[in-house]
């Protein structure tokens, strides 16, 4: 459990999981997000908050201290865009890759004692979910989560 209300939130992407992850911070009552895409992009009107897309150029101007970064992009712009730079760095706390296999650019972050969190949890809970409305069974409580994420992370490195 994270205490939200101290940091200053970054999502990067501007697409249907950044979207997603908008509204989810939203219910949570963090209103300090500000998105970053790296192609020009219309304001994103979501629970009523108008937000603003900022160029992901500007990134290293902008960012601020405690920042708490929630990648929305396709695995390999982080590593393209060049994003994690020694300014981002040291303003960086946590990176929220949505992503959910390792990335070499991960090792970075551990190295900066920059925690990482992955999309390994979210991967596991959509499936989940599924099962349980397509089935209309509970599955969640039959089973060890844990035992899961071992061995998705043995098999697929993530």
């Amino acid at each position: 459990s994270y205490n939200l209300s101290k940091y200053n939130f970054i999502v990067i992407g501007a697409g249907g999981s950044s979207r997603s992850v908008v509204y989810s911070l939203n219910k949570e009552n963090i209103t300090n997000i500000k998105i970053y895409n790296r192609t020009h992009s219309k304001n994103l009107i979501i629970n009523n908050n108008n937000y603003e897309i900022y160029d992901l150029i500007n990134l290293e101007n902008d960012i601020s201290p405690s920042s708490f970064i929630i990648n929305c992009t396709p695995p390999g712009i982080v590593e393209k865009k060049n994003i994690l730079s020694e300014k981002v760095l040291n303003n960086l706390k946590i990176f929220y890759d949505l992503n959910y296999y390792k990335y070499e650019f991960h090792s970075i972050l551990k190295n900066e004692d920059i925690q990482i969190i992955t999309g390994i949890d979210m991967l596991i809970y959509q499936a989940i979910k599924s099962i349980e409305i397509w089935f209309n069974i509970d599955v969640i409580n039959k089973i060890n989560i844990k035992d899961i994420k071992k061995y998705l992370t043995k098999i697929n490195k993530c």
